[in-house]
């Protein structure tokens, strides 16, 4: 969330004039430059959308999702299952995007922009992905106690 709301945050506020400015935010995103150039100076529609759609409302969710887990909410679960494979999807599918047009926004496609594509986002991806099947895990294991118990009430 603290990403989301600064530097993702700076990124929506900012995309139109991002390749232009020299504050240290707009620093940070040119060192990212190198592997997607539609992050910095060459922002699309498909970018700013996904981020947007990320900082005014997935965060949101994240923080509706910390609250439940130190709640111990009942719903706690389903929104973990919810918001993990959201956040999971979105970026596998900018990840996939990027592979399919054969990375068309990376400067030069070497070891190390591949490794700044993938590495930057793997934390949404892999963290996320965690959350969904940690969550999935405890619905099924809830289910599969209901199901042992509505066998023996039944004998």
């Amino acid at each position: 969330m603290v990403v989301g709301w600064t530097l993702e945050l700076y990124f929506v506020l900012f995309a139109r004039s991002l390749g232009t400015r020299t504050d240290f935010m707009a620093r940070l995103w040119s060192y990212y430059a190198p592997a997607d150039h539609a992050y910095f100076d060459r922002v699309t529609r498909e970018e700013y959308g996904l981020e947007s759609f990320h900082v005014f409302f997935t965060q949101w969710i994240h923080a509706w999702l910390i609250y439940a887990i130190v709640k111990r909410a009942v719903y706690r679960y389903s929104l973990q299952l919810a918001v993990g494979v959201c956040v999971t999807f979105s970026t596998c599918v900018y990840l996939l995007s990027k592979h399919l047009s054969g990375y068309v926004d990376m400067t030069q496609v070497t070891t190390a922009n591949l490794v700044m594509l993938y590495g930057a986002n793997a934390p949404w991806a892999l963290g996320n992905f965690y959350l969904a099947w940690d969550a999935a895990r405890a619905i099924h294991s809830r289910f599969a106690t209901r199901a042992i118990h509505s066998r023996f009430a039944k004998r």
